[in-house]
């Protein structure tokens, strides 16, 4: 009987952790993909409109971003620094894209036009990168971690018996 509920309790535990360590993978993917559309999205703004954030803060749209409080907290302030700094901790990206965004939210709106399409532009390509890696990298992170809790729950259940 002690066996049995073991077993049970050893393979939920590796269905739990894989299946929580795939919604991780999940945000972070989405969260990179956000940000690289916001990125995108200010180029066009800078470069067609030159609205200033205050304005076009309100016309993006990314559950991504809304979920962990990005725009709502740009919305409110207005400031890409103050706004990433407010949910920085809830972010779910890699510690690259964290130093690329804490970089670009405290350097951008300290130039004109033309300096601040091109840190757009880098920035861009940069979080272009990353997401480009994202995409690639966590397919493989989940069926290794996928294999790995199920390789694991297999040996406790050959133990256990």
């Amino acid at each position: 009987m002690y066996r049995i509920a073991g077993i049970a309790a050893v393979a939920l535990a590796a269905l739990i952790f894989s299946r929580e360590f795939s919604a991780y993978q999940k945000r972070r993917m989405g969260e990179t993909e956000g940000f690289l559309s916001l990125l995108t999205f200010m180029r066009g703004e800078i470069n067609c409109h030159l609205r200033p954030v205050s304005e076009w803060c309100r016309d993006f749209r990314d559950p991504a971003l809304e979920r962990v409080g990005f725009l709502p907290a740009l919305r409110e302030s207005c400031d890409l620094s103050g706004a990433y700094s407010a949910c920085e901790g809830r972010l779910s990206v890699t510690d690259t894209e964290r130093k690329l965004l804490s970089a670009f939210t405290s350097s951008f709106g300290h130039g004109y036009r033309e300096d601040e399409l091109k840190l757009v532009d880098y920035y861009c390509g940069e979080m272009g990168r990353a997401a480009a890696r994202c995409r690639r990298d966590v397919p493989r992170y989940n069926r290794l971690v996928r294999t790995l809790c199920a390789s694991a729950a297999v040996a406790a259940v050959i133990l256990l018996l």
